[in-house]
């Protein structure tokens, strides 16, 4: 996230969108943005672990974020789906 300047065109809006779904087979649970407690303490969420970061490198929220449905199925050996909620964000440089 902290090199996404780079990628972004002048003027364009940066668009993200996750469930927040995170699982130590992929990511290690020190990178998590938030997303879990430490000890009695409650940690960030996600969403604002994230717009932490994004407003450090300049970034500001240009709308409010939208809740979108998704799919996931995963057929031929294994009928499996799943359909979940994720957030997606809108952030513009400042």
């Amino acid at each position: 996230m902290k090199s996404i300047k780079a990628r972004l065109n002048e003027g364009g809006v940066l668009v993200l969108s996750s469930p927040y779904t995170w699982l130590e087979e992929f990511t290690p649970k020190n990178r998590w943005l938030g997303g879990f407690k430490y000890g009695d303490n409650d940690g960030l969420s996600t969403y604002n672990g994230m717009k932490e970061i994004l407003e450090a490198e300049g970034f500001a929220e240009v709308r409010q974020p939208e809740d979108v449905w998704f799919r996931i199925d995963a057929l031929a050996n294994g009928r499996k789906s799943q359909q979940t909620q994720a957030q997606m964000t809108f952030w513009r440089l400042q």
